[in-house]
């Protein structure tokens, strides 16, 4: 790991340790992208209204989402507004990559998400909701318009399981599609601590281990993307 992805990572974990102390109990699963999700796939699973959760995902370079060349790194804010409505803005910045002087810089990426509930899950009926990443701006390396459904099964022997399944276009015009095709994943929670993740997240294969330490409103990512690259990420909820 380079010196400058230690330094980040070291003034993140920081303001994760002042963000706990205001944390409040509530919070959704937030992916690595910054939208609520499993290890990169959204889900139609949405932060309840008045919620907002901050935090980071470390990708490492062999999986990064953009470029094999160098490590990913994303801080967001994620908003719950309204019901149905979700809010995105994070930064990307990748360590290492050099910087070029215009409007942008090519060195960090900011992106604009959007998730709208139009169904919502019934005994029956999946919850299903329409969503776009990187939806504006001058980069656009992250960019994809979907939409997931999802819906909590109970099975004999597994007990009760999260499955998610959508599809991502590249009907906008963008630098870079961070996902196009069919994806799914499921989702199992061990215990009030442990959460098992597995997805097709359009390229490859992902698990992730999703714990709970000891606070419900704080969440740590452990991932294998591509199943052998370690990357992870953390968050924290608030009450607005």
């Amino acid at each position: 790991m380079s010196k400058s992805v230690k330094q980040i990572l070291i003034a993140y974990l920081w303001t994760v340790i002042g963000l706990i102390i205001l944390a409040q109990p509530g919070m959704a699963a937030i992916s690595i992208t910054g939208t609520t999700g499993l290890v990169h796939i959204p889900t139609a699973r949405i932060i309840p209204d008045g919620k907002a959760a901050f935090g980071m995902g470390y990708i490492d370079k062999e999986h990064s989402l953009y470029s094999s060349e160098y490590t990913q790194v994303a801080y967001y804010a994620t908003v719950g507004y309204l019901p149905f409505l979700e809010a995105s803005l994070s930064v990307t910045v990748f360590p290492g990559m050099p910087f070029v002087s215009d409007d942008y810089g090519s060195d960090k990426d900011r992106m604009i998400s959007m998730g709208l509930r139009v169904i919502n899950e019934t005994r029956y009926l999946p919850s299903i909701l329409l969503g776009g990443r990187d939806l504006y701006g001058g980069t656009m390396r992250f960019n994809a318009l979907y939409i997931v459904m999802s819906k909590s099964v109970d099975l004999p022997v597994v007990g009760p399981l999260d499955v998610h399944a959508g599809y991502a276009s590249d009907l906008m015009e963008a630098q870079h599609h961070s996902m196009i095709g069919l994806f799914a994943g499921l989702e199992k929670r061990l215990c009030r601590y442990l959460t098992v993740m597995g997805e097709y997240d359009t390229k490859e294969y992902n698990v992730g281990l999703r714990i709970t330490p000891w606070v419900a409103w704080v969440n740590i990512d452990l991932i294998a993307m591509g199943l052998k690259g370690i990357s992870g990420g953390m968050s924290v909820s608030l009450n607005l």
